[in-house]
């Protein structure tokens, strides 16, 4: 299974590349239209004000004409538009181009190969390199959601592109996205929690669905449920995470003070809860 995943992501990336050597015009500026890139393709886009999901892909073939027609949900935020557009194009590039493939690949694989597609095309590897250069330059939240605005995608799919490609190596200090919810694996105990957790994956482990309080002090709960949305704010407090010692190699539980730089978001889409992202910037250890 881990083998056929990074044999989907390889292809995807690839397939990224192709249409990239062959659009190179299209890529030239942030953020990449994902539309214009289908209708290089010859895929048409409609925006459907009723659809169900984010985006369909139908495909017609009646033996003499082709067509493929991406429909968007009108109603959806601009940026998840785009990576909804994005996915779907991953589709009709693996129908269209690996169809063989495309037959034995169940539904979770077909749409991890749409999902690598889309982050690729988005933010392109060519800004990799650049990208890390600048969030070591400025870890600050608001110079992150001005690079997920620079490349017109969302925060949390920006996150995810910069820990799979390791973009966050040499960073002393991680980036998390916390959510007021239910632990996730008894769905009990509503709370502020860590929903999901990006740092340098060589150096540091931090757990992700834990609750505030037992990563930071009590304090820090005050201060994250004190800001209004839009309202960036910092403070200090002692965080609990994880470090892999260099003469084992094993992650080890550290306690360490921190610079925290906090801003609370719009509610969640998905169920309006309460959302935040945060840097915590470890403090060096005077020697």
């Amino acid at each position: 299974m881990a083998s056929t995943r990074m044999q989907l992501t390889a292809l995807a990336q690839q397939e990224v590349q192709i249409v990239s050597d062959a659009y190179p015009g299209l890529f030239k500026e942030m953020p990449i239209r994902a539309s214009k890139v289908a209708e290089a393709l010859g895929m048409r886009v409609r925006l459907a004000p009723n659809l169900r999901q984010r985006a369909r892909l139908d495909c017609f073939d009646d033996g003499k004409t082709r067509t493929a027609t991406v429909m968007v949900r009108k109603d959806l935020d601009h940026n998840v538009a785009r990576f909804a557009l994005a996915h779907e194009v991953g589709h009709f590039i693996l129908l269209e181009r690996h169809a063989d493939l495309a037959v034995g690949l169940d539904a979770r694989a077909r749409e991890g190969f749409s999902n690598v597609f889309a982050a690729e095309l988005l933010i392109p590897s060519a800004c990799h390199g650049p990208l890390a250069e600048r969030l070591l330059r400025d870890t600050g939240v608001r110079a992150l959601l001005g690079l997920a605005s620079e490349f017109g995608v969302t925060l949390p799919m920006l996150l995810v592109t910069l820990s799979q490609h390791n973009l966050l190596r040499g960073l002393d200090g991680f980036y998390l996205l916390i959510k007021y919810m239910v632990n996730k694996r008894t769905c009990l105990e509503p709370r502020l929690r860590i929903e999901s957790a990006y740092y340098d994956r060589e150096r540091y482990f931090v757990p992700d669905n834990q609750s505030i309080r037992s990563f930071a002090r009590n304090s820090v709960l005050e201060w994250l449920n004190s800001l209004s949305i839009g309202i960036g704010s910092s403070a200090k407090s002692i965080v609990k995470y994880n470090m892999k010692s260099e003469v084992t190699g094993k992650f080890k539980a550290r306690e360490s003070a921190a610079v925290l730089d906090a801003l609370r978001l719009n509610p969640s889409s998905h169920d309006g809860a309460e959302y935040f992202v945060m840097f915590v910037g470890l403090v060096p250890v005077e020697s």
